[in-house]
């Protein structure tokens, strides 16, 4: 039976994201929203599937600060290697790689960090996009991203 994953609160630490990503696998898959979503796999060593994270990360971190707000204290989630129902993992790259790869899309000044949490054996993705806070500046596309549909440098991406 699937379930809502709760909400209400923020998912920092590593057990907290264990916990999230087993709701996850838990829930419909009709509930991703404005501030979580998930993929059964991406390849970290792939153009397209680096695009594919950068514009979650830029669609979270454009987000209102109303909208924002009610879910998880702001917080935003992307999920990578499990999804309702299944759990497939990744094959996992030092974050200090993938950091600078998502940042060129991105630019410096998002708050976004890659954590890796083992659940079930299987090692997942969880990228934390921090709450957007008033006056922060709107994050546009810094470089092109190979996604489908393409989104050019200077676009902007909302959730």
């Amino acid at each position: 039976m699937a379930v809502p994953i709760d909400s209400s609160r923020p998912y920092r630490y590593p057990s907290e994201l264990v916990a999230l990503v087993e709701a996850v696998t838990r829930t419909d898959p009709n509930n991703e929203s404005t501030w979580i979503e998930w993929k059964s796999t991406l390849d970290l060593n792939q153009k397209r599937d680096l695009s594919h994270i950068a514009k979650h990360v830029l669609g979270f971190a454009n987000r209102t600060v109303a909208v924002a707000r009610h879910h998880a204290k702001g917080l935003a989630y992307l999920i990578v290697g499990a999804e309702p129902g299944s759990m497939s993992g990744i094959t996992r790259i030092d974050p200090a790689t993938l950091t600078p790869r998502i940042n060129r899309y991105v630019g410096p000044a998002v708050r976004w960090r890659a954590e890796y949490v083992t659940v079930k054996g299987q090692q997942v993705l969880v990228v934390v996009v921090d709450p957007p806070q008033n006056g922060d500046p709107i994050y546009p596309v810094r470089q092109d991203l190979d996604t489908q549909p393409p989104h050019p440098s200077g676009r902007v991406l909302v959730r």
